[in-house]
């Protein structure tokens, strides 16, 4: 698509728009195909959406209860 037409595509999204417009273009530059390989991937090799590297955080204790799940399914 020219620059010309992705301009006044960009001119036409309301102005409540533009925090989601940003994100979306930050996620597209973070895919693996980029130059800098950046990106989180999924086990399929597919990107993980939002998942930039470095900025997903989870708590250390995350698997604290992994054995009380595994036992409710007899695992």
């Amino acid at each position: 698509m020219p620059y010309a037409v992705l301009e006044k595509k960009l001119q036409a999204v309301p102005e409540q728009y533009f925090e989601q417009v940003s994100s979306f273009l930050d996620m597209i530059l973070t895919l693996p195909n980029n130059n800098d390989g950046g990106g989180a991937t999924a086990p399929s090799g597919h990107p993980v959406f939002g998942l930039a590297e470095g900025e997903f955080r989870y708590p250390e204790d995350i698997n604290l209860h992994d054995d009380e799940v595994a036992d409710l399914f007899g695992v």
